[in-house]
Formats: C-alpha cells, structure tokens, sequence
C-alpha cells in the first residue's frame, strides 16, 4: 500500500501545479495591472494564457499519442515547471511573465492526461477510485498554498514575482516521486504504442464511447466555467460583492479550504453512493448557493461567507468524478486521447470565459455575471439527468 500512495504522490503533483498556477494568477493581476498598466483585454490575456497552454499542452498529447513517448512528458515536464519558475526572477517584462504562464500551462496540460492514466493502470483496482479522489484533492492543496504564498507576499511586502519562484522545489520533488517508476512507464508506453494505438482511432471509439465524451465534454464544461472565474478573478470578485484588503484573503483562504473539505469527504463516500447522484446533487447545491450572492449588498455578510463554503464544498466533492468518470468510462486503449480531448475542450472553454470576463465585470453588473453561472450550472445538471452512464456501464471498464 506505501507503494500505490507514492505512486499517487508522483502523480498528485500536476494538480497541485495546476491549482497553484490557476489561483496565482488572481493576486498576481492585482499587482501587474497598475506595475503594467493592463487593460481589461490584456488582463484577460494574462488570465487566459494559462488555460490556453494547458488547451495546446493537452491537444499535443491527444493528437500524437501514438507517436509520444509518453514517459519523456512524464518526466521532463516537472523539470520544466522548475525551471521556468527560477527564471521568473531574472526577467521584469510582461510578455515575459505572459509567456511564462503560457508554458506552465503547456507543461501541465501535457502531463494531465498521461499522468491519470499511468496512475490508474499501474495502482491496485481496489484502491483506484479512492487514489483518482486523492490526485483531486491535492488541487485544493496546491490552491490553499497560493493564498498562503500570496498572503505572506501582502504581509511583508516580498514581491509576487520573487514568491512565485519559490515553489520551485516542488516539482523536484514531484520529478523524484515519479523516477522509481520509470522502467514501468516506458514499458507501459511502448506496450501502449505496440498494442493499443496500432490501429486508427476510429477502430477503437464506439458510438457508446463518442456519446460519453460528448456527455464529459459537457458536464466539465458546466463545472469549469463558473469556478475558473472564481479562481482566476477571485480577488476581483471579492472587492465587487465588498470585500478587500485582509477580508479578501480571509474569504478566499475559508471558500478553498471548503474545496478541500469537500473533495476529501468525497474520499469516504465515492463507493457508497452512484456516480449520478453525486454529480446531480452537487450541480443542484452549487447552483443554490451561487443565489444569495445576487443580494450581496444587503444580506447578512455571514449568509455571503455560508454561501460561498457551500459552494464550495459541493464543487470539491463533484470535482472527484473529473478523475474518476473518465478512468471508468473508457476503455484503456483510449483513455490517455479521452482525457486530453476532454482538457482541451474544457480549458478551451473556461479560457474564452476568462478572457472576457474582466470585460463582462466592468461593462455588467456582478448580479448579472452570477445569473449566468447559474444558468450555466442548472444546464450540467439536465444534461447530467440525461445522459450520464450509470455506475455499471463506467466500471465494467
């Protein structure tokens, strides 16, 4: 059992990248957009570009996975997150720094899908489900440690840009948990590229198989959109419902810690209730609790704070079913293609949401912008009623 929880370690740590790259980039244009003076088109880009590197990094190893070796990617991208994150000290330019985001997204969005999948083929299957909750809930450490990285940064005055190189250890670390699992990876690769990507892809997707891509596609989308809002422009959100300065950190640090809470309490219940009814469940409580922020400005701030932990907590515990819908759904010989077309087609999205989004916040109203969400999440909740698999069909995979 120590072996499966290294291995989950290995592969933990491109979540928590992710989720630290995400978060950061809130704070960060708060301090960018007077040092530069940013526009709401160029704040959206430096938003964006992150998203759209995890889109290109993902669409890489979707479309070339039969020719990748995969375990170059598994391997060298920890080593390239390193290395960018030192180099943020060295360089004072915007393009750099917009750059720079685009490449960690690229590096991340690359090792998403391979990392899932050698994960999930190389762990015990009694220990699989609950393994797949624990890569999603070290998102929610990765985002706990931005807004602590952030918070110290706004205590002691220590510029942003020096702070964001000092994570650097971690994807050593991460590089270090997945070097005992080399050999297994290139054999698992070159099996892979031998046996299960021999053929075209059209041999290997059936109908079943499009129409629960198709389904993901869109249930990924309907939960993406209104978080990565949240996630990217945070801060921003918080100074419009009237939060600001030791207030801001204070809500946003509660409403992550929630995601967390959330997501490991899925680790318990995962097997107890049907895939279904949690993704059901958690839209409909999502979307309730997105409600009471339309009266900001005249309810109780508590029922604002209660609103954003329920929120919360109801995403980190649907955020399990993004790692274990698609290791369930889809056959072996097609998972690492699914998973990449999947962040490609869901980063693709959220980055068009985050691109406009500082435009939509300064020309709409924030009530505006939160009946959207709603809108959006009432929409993943009838097409999840519709058309989700039932429990039978994704685990006889």
């Amino acid at each position: 059992m120590r072996n499966q929880y290294l291995l989950c370690l290995g592969a933990s740590g491109t979540p928590f990248l992710d989720a630290f790259f995400t978060v950061s980039g809130g704070f960060l244009l708060l301090s960018l957009a007077p040092q530069f003076n940013l526009s709401a088109w160029t704040a959206g880009a430096y938003g964006t570009s992150y998203l759209f590197g995890v889109m290109a990094g993902s669409f890489l190893v979707s479309a070339g996975s039969k020719k990748l070796k995969t375990e170059n990617i598994y391997f060298l991208s920890p080593l390239g997150v390193f290395i960018l994150l030192l180099s943020q000290i060295f360089f004072d330019s915007f393009l750099y720094l917009l750059a720079a985001r685009f490449l960690f997204g690229f590096f991340i969005g690359s090792d998403y899908p391979i990392s899932q999948v050698f994960f999930s083929s190389q762990c015990h299957t009694t220990f699989k489900a609950k393994g797949l909750t624990l890569l999603m809930s070290s998102w929610y450490w990765g985002a706990i440690f931005a807004i602590l990285v952030f918070w110290l940064a706004s205590l002691f005055s220590v510029s942003p840009e020096i702070l964001l190189a000092a994570p650097a250890l971690i994807p050593l670390v991460v590089l270090l948990t997945r070097l005992p699992y080399f050999s297994n990876t290139s054999k698992t690769s070159e099996k892979g590229s031998r046996d299960d990507f021999s053929s075209p892809i059209s041999e290997h997707w059936s109908k079943e198989s499009l129409l629960n891509l198709g389904f993901l596609c869109v249930f990924w989308t309907c939960q993406c959109i209104p978080v990565t809002v949240i996630l990217l422009f945070g801060p921003s959100i918080m100074e419009a419902l009237g939060f600001s300065g030791s207030g801001s950190f204070f809500q946003l640090g509660v409403t992550y810690i929630f995601f967390f809470i959330g997501s490991s309490c899925s680790y318990l219940i995962i097997d107890k209730f049907t895939r279904k009814f949690l993704a059901l469940i958690t839209f409909a409580l999502m979307a309730l609790c997105l409600i009471p922020l339309l009266w900001a400005d005249s309810v109780s701030l508590w029922i604002i704070v209660f609103a954003f932990i329920g929120y919360a907590a109801s995403y980190g515990l649907q955020t399990t079913l993004d790692y274990v819908y698609p290791n369930e759904i889809f056959d072996v010989k097609i998972r690492e293609q699914a998973i990449g077309i999947l962040t490609c087609v869901t980063r693709f999205i959220s980055g068009l949401s985050a691109f406009f989004f500082p435009y939509f916040l300064s020309n709409f109203s924030i009530s505006s912008i939160i009946i959207s969400a709603v809108f959006i999440l009432a929409t993943g909740f009838i097409s999840t009623y519709l058309f989700a698999p039932t429990d039978d069909s994704s685990k006889q995979k």
